[in-house]
């Protein structure tokens, strides 16, 4: 993280902690009878906890839409909500150093705060053949962080929460236990219909002309991939060589489809699919999304249902 984001961080830090210590959180402040405070950094956590609290819970999103949480830095304003919270859900990684800062700065006020990389197995970020890796990356262990691009981690994903809210909020337990099991049956199917498009495919290769988030994804469903660049790369520009690599490997293995990423940048893509003749589409990580989206009320559902039609073009055609 660069020197001067760090300072900038830190004083916005000492700042809010020295005006929370005068203040009561939402536990103190209101009847047990209120509804329970909920904060999450990012949208596909926001999403889970808004399709299983419903109208039971205040929720508030905190990496707010159309913004990248692998470059946010919190405001006070930001800072002031968390420590507020009754219930704070995060993701846990390298991309949210700045949540164990803030942990380790504010008082123990009763809150309930759950990292969801410590529910599941978390996986390495690998360098497959052809990716451009900048120097000072090579040898560094590096996991991948987006641990929800797999339907099966976000079912997991999805029962904690129910477990979080059900256990700080007894008296609507019983609604939530309802809308988990609802909403199970939605990422159960969800989950077939990903099995059912690699099934039934001609190949199992994806091939992005972008960063690689999706893991988890590639890994529960038993696909192999080639990209641009690892899932957290601040890299834009591939080298000469991943590019010749990529469109050489395109037009050998007759792939009808290169993907690029939601919020990535689809110029990469572009060259390979004029030199290739393949079609460039989007590929969702669900990580964010528009404002737009988010006043439509766009879900973690509509992003993901939206890659199984993108995964049968690529792997069907």
């Amino acid at each position: 993280m660069p020197v001067k984001r760090w300072i900038v961080f830190l004083l916005c830090l000492t700042v809010c902690m020295s005006v929370l210590t005068g203040c009561s959180t939402g536990k103190d402040a209101d009847s047990s009878s209120k509804k329970p405070n909920v904060v999450t950094t990012i949208f596909p956590y926001y999403d889970f906890v808004r399709q299983i609290g419903k109208d039971k819970v205040n929720l508030k999103m905190i990496v707010t839409a159309g913004k990248d949480s692998h470059t946010f830095e919190p405001t006070p304003a930001d800072l002031i909500s968390i420590q507020k919270a009754d219930i704070f859900f995060y993701n846990g990684g390298a991309m949210e150093y700045w949540v164990q800062k803030i942990q380790k700065s504010q008082e123990n006020n009763g809150q309930v705060s759950y990292a969801f990389m410590d529910s599941v197995h978390p996986v390495e970020e690998e360098v497959t053949e052809g990716m451009s890796l900048p120097r000072e990356e090579e040898g560094e262990t590096e996991y991948d962080e987006h641990i929800w691009t797999s339907p099966v981690n976000a079912q997991i994903i999805v029962k904690k929460i129910c477990a979080v809210l059900s256990k700080e909020d007894p008296e609507n337990a019983h609604f939530y236990e309802k809308n988990t099991k609802d909403y199970l049956k939605k990422l159960k199917k969800l989950d077939r219909d990903f099995r059912e498009t690699v099934k039934h495919g001609k190949r199992k290769l994806m091939v992005f002309g972008d960063k690689f988030p999706m893991r988890y994804f590639t890994e529960e469903y038993g696909l192999s991939y080639r990209a641009a660049f690892p899932g957290c790369s601040e890299e834009s520009e591939p080298s000469s060589r991943t590019l010749s690599y990529l469109i050489d490997l395109v037009k050998k293995e007759k792939i009808p489809v290169i993907y690029h990423m939601d919020f990535g940048s689809s110029k990469i893509a572009d060259v390979i699919c004029e030199a290739s003749g393949a079609e460039n589409i989007p590929f969702y990580s669900c990580h964010t999304v528009t404002k737009r989206q988010f006043d439509q009320g766009v879900t973690y559902l509509d992003l993901m249902e939206k890659n199984v039609k993108n995964l049968e073009k690529g792997l069907r055609e």
